[in-house]
C-alpha cells in the first residue's frame, strides 16, 4: 500500500512538474506573441503544445523549415486551442504557410465557433500553397457562416476573384514566352535577399538578412545592404557594402541617384508590433558610403513610416512608400520633386494608384515610361503582386495585373528592369518568396518578343 502511494504521489509530482513547465512556456510565448517577436513565440508555444522534441534547448529559426511533429493526444482544452491559434498566426506572420496551415486547420475543426477567423486564414495559406479547389471551398464557407460587415469579408469576396483570376492565368497561351530562374546561391543563402537596384551596369545592390558569422551557433539575421559583382551576366562575387550601421538597426532597400553617388536608404527598428521606419542619405566616399543622414519632415513625416526609396533616372523625382496621414489608407505610393538632390513637399500619387490597402516598392522604368509597384489591394494572384501603370509623374493610367509567371500566389515585391522601351520584361530582376519557406529570394526573368 505503501509503495502505491508513493507511486501515486511521484506520478501527481511528475504530471505537476510537467503542468508548471506548459504555463511557464504559455506565458513565455504570450509574452513574445505581444511584443511582436513572432519567431520567439512561436518556439515556445512549440513547447508548451507538445511539439518540440528537442528539450528546450533548440533556437527557432524563421530561415530554417520545421517539421510539425504529429497530433498530441492529450486532452484539448481552450488554452491549448488558444496557443494552437496563436502558433498559427505566428507562422502566417513570418511567412511559412506551410507550417501556418495545418495549426488552423486543428482550431478551425476543434473550435470554429471561438476563432471566427481561423477559417479565413486557413483559406488564405491554402491560396498561398497552390491548394486552389480547397481554398475557395473555405472562402466561401467562411463567408455564408460570417456576419460582420468588415474588411475580412472584403478580403475574402476578393480572394474569390483572385482564384478565379489564378486560373486565367495559369492557363495563358503566351507563357512559353516567359523565362524565369531564381538566382545562384551567391545571391540566395541563409536568409532573406530581395530589394534589387543597379549602381551600375556591373555592380548590383541588394538587401539581405544573411548573417555576417555563418559559424555562430545563434545566427544574427540582420538586413544589410550587400552588392554583386557582375560579369558577363554571371556572379563573381558578393560583399557588405560599406555604409555605417549601428547595432540594433535594420538597413536596406537602397535607391540610387542618377550619378550613383547618393544612395536613398531605409533604415528602421521593430518594438513590439511597431515598425519605425525612415528615409535616408548617403554619399559615395574613397572608402565606401558616408554616415547616412536622415531626410527631413518633407519626406519623414512625423508619426509615419517612410521606406522604399526609389529616383527616377532624370534625378528629378524621389518615390517611396509612407503610412503617413493624407493617405487612402494603409501603405501609399508618393513623390516628392528634388532639387539640387534635395527632396521637396511629398506628393500623395492619388487614387489611381493608390488603394485603402498597401502600395510598396516603386520603380519607374522611364524608356517605357512603365510605373511598377506591389500592392495587396487589388485582384491579383494573391499576397503582394507587382502592377503597372502608363504614365509620367502627375498622369498615370490605370494600373494593371503584370501576371503569371511575373507574379505567382505569394508575396512578389520590388522589380527593377534593363529592358527596352519596347518590351519592359526582357531583362528583370525581381524578389519574391514562391519557391521559399519564408523568406523573399532574389530572380531574374526575361519575356521574348515572340
Amino acid at each position: 500500500m505503501k509503495r502505491i502511494t508513493v507511486f501515486s504521489f511521484a506520478l501527481f509530482l511528475s504530471g505537476a512538474m510537467y503542468a508548471q513547465f506548459v504555463l511557464d512556456y504559455l506565458k513565455g510565448a504570450d509574452e513574445y506573441f505581444a511584443k511582436g517577436d513572432y519567431a520567439s513565440a512561436a518556439e515556445y508555444y512549440e513547447k508548451s503544445l507538445g511539439k518540440s522534441k528537442d528539450g528546450g534547448k533548440k533556437v527557432f529559426s524563421p530561415y530554417t523549415p520545421q517539421n510539425i511533429s504529429k497530433k498530441s493526444s492529450r486532452t484539448v482544452t481552450t488554452t491549448e486551442e488558444m496557443a494552437k491559434y496563436r502558433l498559427a498566426e505566428c507562422y502566417r506572420l513570418l511567412n511559412y504557410p506551410s507550417k501556418a496551415e495545418p495549426y488552423y486547420k486543428e482550431v478551425m475543426i476543434a473550435a470554429n465557433k471561438d476563432f471566427p477567423l481561423a477559417q479565413y486564414h486557413y483559406a488564405a495559406q491554402l491560396r498561398a500553397l497552390g491548394k486552389y479547389a480547397e481554398s475557395e471551398q473555405n472562402f466561401r464557407s467562411f463567408l455564408s457562416g460570417y456576419s460582420n460587415n468588415d474588411e475580412y469579408k472584403k478580403n475574402a469576396e476578393r480572394e474569390l476573384k483572385n482564384l478565379q483570376f489564378i486560373q486565367q492565368q495559369m492557363n495563358r497561351k503566351d507563357l512559353k514566352r516567359y523565362t524565369i530562374n531564381k538566382a545562384g546561391n551567391t545571391l540566395n543563402t541563409t536568409g532573406a535577399s530581395y530589394a534589387p537596384a543597379w549602381l551600375n551596369e556591373n555592380t548590383l545592390l541588394f538587401t539581405s538578412t544573411r548573417p555576417l558569422d555563418t559559424t555562430a551557433k545563434a545566427k544574427e539575421y540582420t538586413n544589410r545592404v550587400y552588392q554583386a559583382a557582375i560579369e558577363s551576366g554571371a556572379v563573381n562575387s558578393v560583399s557588405l557594402t560599406a555604409i555605417p550601421q549601428e547595432k540594433g538597426m535594420q538597413q536596406g532597400v537602397a535607391g540610387l541617384a542618377p550619378d550613383g553617388n547618393t544612395m536613398y536608404l531605409t533604415k528602421w527598428a521593430v518594438s513590439g508590433e511597431k515598425k519605425l521606419s525612415a528615409i535616408y542619405t548617403s554619399n559615395k566616399t574613397n572608402d565606401g558610403w558616408s554616415e547616412p543622414a536622415k531626410l527631413g519632415t518633407a519626406i519623414n513625416a512625423e508619426g509615419s513610416n517612410n521606406q522604399q526609396p526609389f529616383v527616377t533616372p532624370d534625378g528629378r523625382y524621389l518615390l517611396f512608400s509612407s503610412n503617413r496621414e493624407g493617405g487612402l489608407g494603409g501603405y501609399d505610393l508618393w513623390y516628392a520633386p528634388v532639387d539640387n538632390g534635395i527632396p521637396g513637399t511629398s506628393i500623395n500619387m492619388g487614387s489611381v494608384i493608390n488603394t485603402g490597402y498597401d502600395e510598396q516598392a516603386p520603380s519607374y522604368h522611364a524608356v517605357s515610361g512603365n510605373l511598377v509597384f506591389s500592392s495587396n489591394g487589388r485582384v491579383g494572384m494573391g499576397g503582394y503582386d507587382f502592377f503597372q501603370s502608363k504614365g509620367s509623374i502627375g498622369k498615370w493610367s490605370e494600373p494593371v495585373n503584370m501576371g503569371y509567371p511575373v507574379n505567382s500566389v505569394k508575396d512578389d515585391i520590388y522589380f527593377v528592369s534593363s529592358g527596352s522601351a519596347k518590351n519592359m520584361l526582357e531583362n528583370v530582376m525581381l524578389s519574391s518568396d514562391r519557391e521559399a519557406s519564408c523568406c523573399l529570394e532574389l530572380f531574374s526573368l526575361s519575356k521574348s518578343d515572340r
